[in-house]
């Protein structure tokens, strides 16, 4: 078939194949009506969250890790004790803040302990106290939330201990403010509730999707 029978051939094709608008309306782009749904947000809060936590996990601090390995330390026998203790039925969960925020830690403190008390007014259990590192290395600026009981206990450079919450959610949770000194310090109190709120649902998925692949693997969200 010639080059010019056979562009015929195809315009007729198409022409039989495509469709003929109909109607007072044919040859008009016909719009979609605007989405409810709004564009995702970048949120306040970020997030590392594993569902199934070794004890020496994403909340454990570097001095602990470092003592963990260290015979030597004197402290080497109890955190050994405590990491055998630890409890992968409870979500142990952590309020992290950088110095690039703050060289001051009573202002990453009270950056943090507004995060620590929306979260924990979710999960229904105590807001904690401030944990002291040692303000070196990793561990300078971070905040955590140790729960055990009743009681709040607090120990140097230790990971962190949680109890059963009205989520019924487990797993390690390592939640981080901005590196955005103006970001972290001027947030208004419904942003921080917002991203919260979110940083738990997000975490509850990630559990129920977990538990439903059997996937070990951590997962962060920001």
């Amino acid at each position: 078939m010639s080059k010019p029978a056979a562009a015929l051939a195809k315009q007729v094709i198409d022409h039989h194949v495509k469709p003929t608008p109909i109607g007072a309306g044919a040859g008009r782009t016909v719009k979609r009506p605007p989405s409810n749904t709004p564009p995702p947000q970048q949120q306040y809060l970020r997030f590392q969250y594993e569902s199934h936590p070794k004890p020496i996990n994403c909340t454990t601090f570097a001095t602990t890790k470092d003592v963990a390995n260290d015979p030597s330390h004197p402290f080497y026998i109890r955190t050994q004790r405590r990491l055998r203790a630890f409890n992968t039925g409870k979500l142990h969960w952590r309020v992290q803040c950088s110095v690039d925020v703050s060289k001051r830690g009573f202002v990453r403190s009270w950056a943090v302990k507004r995060v620590q008390g929306a979260i924990a007014r979710r999960l229904g259990t105590q807001e904690g106290k401030r944990e002291e590192s040692d303000g070196a290395g990793d561990d300078a600026g971070q905040e955590s939330t140790s729960v055990r009981g009743p009681t709040v206990d607090v120990a140097r450079g230790e990971g962190d201990h949680a109890r059963p919450n009205a989520l019924g959610l487990s797993g390690a949770l390592l939640i981080f403010l901005p590196k955005d000194s103006k970001l972290a310090l001027t947030a208004t109190k419904a942003q921080v509730e917002e991203s919260a709120e979110w940083v738990l649902k997000e975490v509850t998925r990630l559990q129920a999707e977990a538990r439903r692949k059997g996937s070990h693997r951590p997962r962060s969200g920001r």
